[in-house]
């Protein structure tokens, strides 16, 4: 990896620089993700630096989605946190969405909890959106419900938009008659 790493640099094409530098950091992490996070450290702010962060978490979160979630959210900011808790959080849905979605509200207070929770409810409708609009919506009201829902709904309508619509309307009805009493 050290050796790929040295080649980075001498990459001309800018599209072609990243490439190499994100499928490096994706294979690096497999082995040793501390090691490539380290290097990542090594390219100048910018798209670059964010997209090979974003490629060593996905796949450092493939075994250890709590980990790499975490250490994006403590060690990242602005935009390579943003791309890389995204890619934790879409990688922990994968194995468990439940789990994702509880860091993800664990983190609501951040940014790193609001970039989790979309792709989180995302993946959890288009695998078990019931469930994972039930829970969403068990959450208390504010903008980190709003933008669980509204992923969970957005991919569910998307797939099947009258079971959507059906729940939706439910949840509106529930909600007319709870303000009612």
């Amino acid at each position: 990896p050290e050796a790929g790493l040295a080649l980075v640099s001498s990459i001309t094409g800018l599209a072609d620089r990243q490439a190499f530098a994100e499928a490096l950091a994706a294979r690096w992490a497999a082995t040793s993700p501390h090691a490539a996070l380290d290097a990542c450290k090594t390219f100048a702010a910018g798209e670059l630096r964010a997209s090979t962060f974003a490629a060593a978490i996905g796949t450092w979160a493939e075994k250890s989605p709590a980990e790499a979630a975490t250490w994006s959210a403590t060690h990242l900011a602005g935009s390579a946190r943003q791309m890389a808790v995204t890619r934790a959080a879409e990688a922990w849905a994968r194995l468990d969405p439940r789990a994702a979605a509880e860091w993800a509200t664990s983190q609501s207070a951040s940014p790193a909890g609001m970039a989790a929770i979309e792709p989180v409810m995302a993946y959890w409708a288009s695998t078990d959106p019931e469930s994972g609009a039930k829970w969403a919506s068990g959450l208390p009201p504010g903008g980190f419900r709003q933008s669980a829902v509204n992923a969970i709904i957005t991919e569910w309508a998307d797939q099947f938009p009258a079971e959507a619509a059906a729940w939706s309307a439910l949840q509106r009805a529930k909600m007319i008659k709870r303000a009612s009493r």
